[in-house]
Parts: structure tokens; sequence; C-alpha cells
């Protein structure tokens, strides 16, 4: 139920909560789907938490992920490497 929550806030762009439904998800059994942990990265990415981002792929790197799954964690982590412009004033 929380990975159906995590979906509709994120949907809503309401990452925290996104964030948050995800870790119960993956606490309550989620865990070994590679896929979840891709989401919460996605999430965290969007959220601004980087590093938090890097961590869930690293997570989602040791599970069985398909090559579609395994090519969104590359795209991901490339995304995530590069350097963001700064804010025109």
């Amino acid at each position: 139920m929380h990975h159906l929550l995590a979906q509709s806030l994120a949907g809503l762009e309401a990452w925290d909560g996104a964030v948050d439904a995800r870790l119960r998800s993956l606490r309550t059994g989620f865990s070994d789907r590679g896929r979840s942990w891709l989401l919460l990265a996605n999430d965290q990415a969007s959220r601004g938490d980087t590093l938090a981002a890097l961590a869930a792929l690293d997570s989602a790197s040791t599970r069985d992920l398909t090559d579609g799954e395994r090519a969104t964690l590359l795209e991901l982590r490339d995304a995530l490497a590069r350097p963001r412009p700064e804010p025109r004033e």
C-alpha cells in the first residue's frame, strides 16, 4: 500500500511525502525489487538530495534488474553526475 501512496505523491510532486512512503514500502517488503530503489532514487533526486539518490542507486545496482531498469539506473546516475547550471537572477 505504501508504494501506491508514494506513486500518488510523486505524481503530485510532493517529494518529501513520496520519499517517506517509498522508505516505508522498502521496510515492509519491497526492498528486493530493483525498481523500488530506482523510484526512490528518482524521488530523492527530484527533491534535490543527490547523495541520497546515489545511495539508492547503489542499492538498486545490487538487485536483479531488467535491461530497461539497468539503463534507467545508468541514465539517472549520469544525470546526477552532471553539474547543474547556476540559477539566473
